[in-house]
């Protein structure tokens, strides 16, 4: 279908600065006028291994064997995560720190959907440590009401439009995978065979590393590394600045907050010991702390230019080595200390890590480029959606 655009002839206020003016012709109601809002529930008596989709702020991560509501909703988060409206169609359980609404006649459902990615939150949200949505504010809330037919050619506009730009955005974001697997693929090759493709080969010793050149050595972690441990660290001693504190998570960098004061300031590498994220390594740099769960390897040699890059070795050691027990899986500082890595020649690390820093960057600029597109795609598609959900924008069928 074909769309013209152009602009309303005449406004009036809507008497909220972020709404601004909406068309002379729009209703302003509050959001109660078009939805019923209901609370969520607790699903624990009710989970399955398949089912109805149990929706919390981040969408669906479990199934329930009932559902709350069968239709078509628009559901808001009431704790933490509050601005993130979704958008369902058919039978569902909400948690009980979503709401989810129940569509007046009035109102058209994925209208209601847009309008809601462009309410501000924030400025309606409780003054506290988790942002909290009550009942009675998110119902108050106003809002730009056109007819229906209105809201039905507006939202039939913007799923053709958005659905244009998420495709581009998924063809970027795959674009942009691929480089940093190319990435790794070229770290990997290098630390592993060297810049000299005709160099002779030696057996390691060890199944999953191979042969490697004749002149390198194999070496355990503890020959190259000091190995310690991070410490506990309460949740509630956190705080939203000051050096970080890396924990198990690999969100955010795996940083779960802040405190006042530091444990380490060196570049060196950290590991997970225990849980589902296990034998994962990171490269640390700067003045930070790590919890209980991370263990720390402080280089022996504290001018390594290769360090960076031992990055791979380890994590591909550290994957062959950790346990799985009744509890998860682990790897220890014992167990760490044995794992068997690959080390060049001095001068060959030295070429590696000159090669690999030159290279990378290039690829890491592709990166960042293709991420600038994406972002203005984003920005793009936001625009898009308010200035047609309040009205900036007249939409009309050709």
């Amino acid at each position: 279908m074909h769309y013209k655009l152009s602009k309303y002839q005449n406004y009036k206020p809507s008497g909220l600065d972020w709404l601004g003016d909406v068309p002379m012709e729009w209703e302003v109601k509050r959001l109660k006028d078009a939805l019923s809002i209901k609370n969520g529930s607790d699903y624990k008596e009710i989970e399955a291994e398949s089912g109805i989709p149990v929706i919390g702020s981040g969408g669906q991560f479990r199934f329930a064997s009932k559902y709350i509501y069968d239709g078509e909703s628009i559901l808001f988060g009431r704790k933490g995560t509050i601005d993130k409206p979704l958008y369902f169609v058919g039978k569902f359980w909400t948690v009980d720190t979503m709401f989810y609404s129940v569509l007046t006649k009035k109102a058209f459902g994925k209208f209601m959907y847009y309008f809601a990615l462009r309410i501000p939150f924030q400025g309606y949200s409780t003054q506290t440590a988790l942002p909290s949505m009550t009942q009675n504010v998110l119902e108050r809330i106003f809002l730009g009401f056109p007819s229906k037919p209105t809201q039905i050619t507006i939202a039939n506009y913007l799923d053709q439009q958005t659905a244009k730009i998420d495709k581009e955005i998924d063809l970027l974001s795959q674009k942009a995978e691929k480089y940093k697997q190319l990435k790794q693929t070229l770290i990997s090759e290098t630390v592993t065979k060297g810049l000299d493709k005709t160099a002779k080969l030696k057996s390691s010793g060890v199944d999953w590393i191979g042969d490697i050149p004749e002149r390198w050595e194999v070496k355990r972690v503890k020959e190259i590394f000091d190995i310690t441990r991070g410490r506990v660290i309460p949740q509630e001693d956190l705080l939203d600045d000051g050096f970080p504190v890396y924990s198990s998570q690999t969100e955010n960098d795996g940083c779960m907050g802040y405190i006042r004061t530091y444990d380490f300031n060196a570049d060196l590498l950290t590991w997970t010991t225990d849980g589902a994220n296990a034998g994962t390594v990171f490269l640390r740099a700067g003045k930070f702390n790590c919890t209980n769960i991370c263990g720390i390897l402080l280089p022996k040699n504290k001018n390594s230019v290769f360090l960076k890059y031992l990055v791979h070795s380890v994590q591909v050691g550290a994957k062959h080595n950790k346990r799985i027990d009744t509890n998860g899986a682990k790897i220890m500082s014992n167990e760490m200390a044995l794992i068997k890595i690959t080390i060049p020649p001095k001068n060959e690390q030295i070429q590696i890590a000159n090669y690999l820093d030159v290279q990378t960057e290039k690829i890491d600029q592709i990166i960042v480029t293709i991420n600038q597109k994406i972002d203005k795609l984003k920005e793009y598609r936001k625009v898009l959606i308010n200035d047609v959900v309040v009205g900036k924008v007249r939409v009309e069928i050709l």
